[in-house]
């Protein structure tokens, strides 16, 4: 049996395992501390670089094309009127071959009353 003088029962419970587990424990989490705090001092370096203004630039060169518009809703009003103007109006588009631009609404009234074109079938296909 066990010696009544020493207070624990020392078959069932290894003291010094669960000191060296705890230590170990101890020791894991204070390694992944320092590791995430040094990772977030990296990162916060970092993005304190991207912060640092670009010296001014003498030269004013263009950036390569394609390039963003300064006044977009300027260009996009003339760009939408140019658009009415060639959906509304009749043109030439290539003389020489006889290609006109029509009015949109005068060619919706045309298709309906021509309809599509089809393929012409063959009376292997029938």
């Amino acid at each position: 049996m066990s010696d009544p003088g020493k207070g624990h029962e020392t078959r069932d419970l290894n003291l010094r395992a669960v000191v060296l587990f705890a230590v170990g424990l101890l020791l894991v989490g204070l390694a992944t501390h320092w590791m995430v705090a040094r990772l977030f001092k990296g990162l916060q370096h970092r993005e304190d670089r991207k912060d640092v203004p670009a010296p001014p630039d003498a030269s004013r060169e263009l950036p390569p094309e394609p390039r963003l518009e300064e006044i977009s809703t300027a260009t996009l009003g003339a760009l939408r009127r140019r658009e009415e103007q060639e959906l509304g109006t009749y043109a030439w588009v290539d003389r020489p071959r006889g290609i006109v631009r029509v009015p949109i609404e005068r060619a919706m009234q045309i298709l309906l009353q021509r309809g599509l074109p089809a393929r012409r079938t063959t009376g292997a296909n029938q």
